[in-house]
């Protein structure tokens, strides 16, 4: 049984979507599952890691080969994290969300 493989990502949808038609053009069957949740909340492209662009693993290397030829020199951004920046970004989420304190009123006697 064939499974689908993710051979390519993207950070633009309308370029995810081009190569996904270049690709079928070319009788591949290629899926964006990432296209409607980046749509509606392009905000959580970065968070979702991009955008895949999936095909069978039976075409992988030829798809692979279709998109290296038709996107030369273009290079996958390679995403860095360490626990450092995870554990400064949870902090800095953290006390940039709490309320700045108010005081409170005295009542009147």
């Amino acid at each position: 049984m064939a499974k689908l493989v993710t051979v390519w990502v993207f950070y633009d949808r309308s370029e995810a979507l081009v190569a996904k038609s270049m690709l079928e053009a070319h009788g591949i069957y290629a899926d964006v599952p990432d296209w409607f949740l980046t749509t509606n909340a392009w905000h959580f492209t970065v968070a979702l890691q991009g955008i895949r662009l999936n095909v069978f693993d039976r075409d992988a290397p030829v798809a692979l080969e279709l998109l290296k030829r038709q996107l030369p020199g273009y290079e996958e951004p390679e995403a860095e994290a360490s626990i450092f920046s995870g554990v400064f970004a949870f902090f800095s989420f953290f006390f940039a969300g709490l309320p700045y304190p108010v005081r409170k009123r005295k009542p009147d006697d």
